[in-house]
């Protein structure tokens, strides 16, 4: 006898996730200026998490070494962000 696992739909829902205070002037799309690695740069909130959101660089950190490693996103605390 063979059993068949499926996953119900409530498994395949994304968790909600509680953003802190901080994080609340940083909404989804917001563009936003941060420090890394004593560079300064540019990006989109392209997801909010808890402490942090994860960032698209743009302008001219988009086309830096680091943003290319990285992918053109970076995770960054909401108290080293400022909006633009």
């Amino acid at each position: 006898m063979t059993t068949k696992i499926t996953k119900s739909s409530k498994d395949l829902t994304q968790p909600t996730i509680e953003v802190s205070h901080l994080g609340q002037p940083f909404t989804v799309g917001s563009h936003v200026s941060f420090t890394f690695g004593k560079e300064h740069f540019d990006g989109i909130v392209e997801k909010q998490l808890r402490n942090s959101a994860i960032i698209t660089f743009t302008g001219e950190g988009a086309r830096s070494t680091l943003a290319q490693d990285l992918k053109q996103k970076i995770v960054i605390s909401y108290r080293q962000m400022a909006l633009v």
